[in-house]
């Protein structure tokens, strides 16, 4: 698996979808499949917007950081990072289920989801396999790139 891009920004409504858009930019060499560049803007605008909501309360200011790694040919994984307050009462949600709607999306949208606090982050993870049929034909060469 290789990073192949990060790109931190003010955890705001006018930073994220810049963000999110500079994100898919990077990814869009490596896929071919629009409905797969979809699933993964909603994924990242689900996750960008959680922070914005939920991390930096009462108009405190914050970042958010995005991480985007690719094993080619087989999955993309998404990282979205904040140094906020952390989930309601520093817990984990017990199940994606039970937790808000933007986690719920994510849950269902991803193979793998992990919401994480740790060392003062939480850290929201999305693992999502991708079908041979929709990544570039180039992406066999395709080497990472960092931002």
């Amino acid at each position: 698996m290789m990073r192949v891009c990060a790109f931190k920004a003010p955890a705001t409504l006018e930073s994220y979808r810049p963000l999110v858009c500079q994100v898919l930019e990077v990814l869009s060499p490596w896929l071919c499949d629009c409905d797969t560049l979809k699933t993964l803007e909603i994924i990242l605008g689900e996750a960008c917007a959680n922070v914005i909501r939920h991390a930096y309360p009462g108009g405190a200011e914050g970042d958010m950081l995005v991480e985007v790694d690719v094993q080619p040919r087989t999955s993309v994984t998404i990282h979205v990072t904040d140094w906020g307050v952390g989930p309601v009462g520093g817990k984990q949600p017990p199940h994606f289920g039970e937790s808000g709607h933007g986690l719920r999306i994510i849950g269902k949208l991803s193979e793998d989801c992990v919401l994480e606090r740790r060392d003062g982050k939480t850290v929201l993870r999305a693992t999502i396999h991708i079908p041979e049929a929709a990544w570039q034909p180039s992406t066999c060469n395709t080497t990472a790139t960092s931002s």
